[in-house]
């Protein structure tokens, strides 16, 4: 028999209502707070998040992936595995989601790694502001 997973309860538990809504927007309601509270408030507001199941990641972050569809809103991405949430405590998922705007973070001040994704820097950044946890 498969392994039932806590989504996949999540789900059954959500029959009534849309899951899409309660999901989204229970992570942007964590981004707005983490920004206000972490971040004063400097990440820009156009931000996507989204669910990717990419292999040994629990999250990634892209500039300017998304262009509206007449040309003029670019916006970033905000990705998170949700595979990995059934063995994750929700601390865990937000710390995965202010790692990653942590990277929005450097790309809106133009500090942005030239080359690669990680760098001494973003790592040191992280560790001081926010504390070896993240």
């Amino acid at each position: 028999m498969a392994k039932k997973h806590r989504f996949a309860r999540t789900i059954e538990n959500e029959r009534a209502g849309a899951i899409t809504p309660a999901e989204y927007s229970g992570l942007q309601a964590a981004l707005d707070f983490f920004n206000k509270t972490l971040f004063a408030g400097r990440l820009p507001d156009n931000v996507f998040i989204v669910y990717t199941r990419k292999a040994r990641s629990a999250g990634h972050f892209a500039a300017n992936r998304y262009v509206g569809r007449a040309g003029e809103l670019v916006c970033s991405e905000i990705s998170l595995n949700p595979d990995l949430f059934p063995n994750q405590t929700d601390k865990q998922i937000c710390q995965t989601l202010v790692h990653e705007m942590v990277h929005l973070e450097r790309e809106t001040l133009g500090t942005a790694p030239s080359r690669g994704y990680h760098d001494r820097q973003l790592c040191t950044h992280q560790r001081d502001r926010f504390g070896a946890g993240y």
